[in-house]
């Protein structure tokens, strides 16, 4: 069995990966929700996923026009990003075969005052 990569917290960042493209092409990461709410202060993150970058954490995917892409946490708990109609993984051109190979990590940096 695999184990699920650890998140990282350093300088501010929080740092994970993909570990997952489910059947919509949203990519699941191995951050949940929990450390979310215990790291988040002051306004929204940026999440960045290879040159992906996205602000905030939305609530549903009408929270952003249609084809724009947004991070949320998914039914599993864990933070996902997707595209509003269409394929995160198209946008960040990861496929299934990338994630052992080519971890790709998802970078939450915080604005501090």
């Amino acid at each position: 069995k695999l184990q699920a990569p650890l998140v990282k917290e350093e300088k501010g960042i929080l740092q994970g990966q993909v570990v997952r493209i489910d059947r919509f092409g949203n990519l699941i990461t191995n951050i949940s929700s929990k450390i979310i709410e215990d790291f988040i202060q002051g306004e929204g993150p940026e999440i960045e996923v290879g040159h992906l970058v996205v602000k905030g954490i939305k609530k549903s995917y009408g929270d952003v026009p249609k084809g724009h892409p947004l991070a949320l946490i998914g039914s599993n708990g864990f933070m996902e990003i997707a595209v509003n109609g269409g394929q995160a993984s198209a946008l960040v051109e990861i496929s299934d075969q990338d994630l052992g190979e080519h971890p790709v990590v998802v970078k939450v940096k915080w604005k501090r005052d």
